[in-house]
């Protein structure tokens, strides 16, 4: 009696502490690491020639995108150039996929032109209109780019010397 007595009790101790036993949940991922892809995360950056006799130094009615240049991307962390392109027509190029992270972006034009240089004290993101080159050798500032983020406003504007 004593032994079905401490069956039992056995028993009733593995249903309790098995009922008590809270579930295994998966830990919460990013949604970035859970479904980037391909086609969610690019930097589609352009070359704006401001248009020669009506030069301003911002994209206007008058300006056209430029093409014949090259276009490189970098990693702002360690420097290394990820891809390089050349833009051989008016729609430009993509960069795709490219994970979130922190980047510039270096515009290669061919000789007999300059760049127009960012106004100072603005950022890339301040003005659709005006240049996001920082230097003469076409590079950009750094910028970061987020999970599913699509840049498409970084530009380089060019005057014809």
């Amino acid at each position: 009696m004593w032994r079905n007595l401490l069956m039992t009790s056995a028993v009733i101790a593995a249903i309790v502490f098995l009922s008590c036993r809270p579930e295994y949940v998966a830990p919460i991922q990013d949604d970035c690491l859970e479904v980037w892809n391909a086609d969610t995360t690019m930097i589609h950056p352009s070359v704006c020639l401001d248009y020669p006799g009506n030069e301003n130094g911002v994209v206007d009615a008058a300006d056209i995108i430029f093409s014949d240049y090259d276009v490189q991307l970098y990693n702002a962390i360690t420097d290394e150039m990820m891809e390089q392109a050349y833009v051989s027509n008016y729609q430009g190029y993509e960069f795709k996929p490219v994970e979130p992270g922190t980047y510039y972006l270096r515009f290669i034009i061919p000789d007999g032109y300059n760049f127009v240089m960012m106004d100072e004290g603005s950022s890339m993101f301040d003005s659709d209109s005006d240049s996001d080159v920082i230097s003469e050798a076409g590079f950009t500032d750094v910028f970061e780019i987020q999970c599913h983020e699509q840049l498409k406003t970084i530009k380089a504007i060019i005057q014809k010397l």
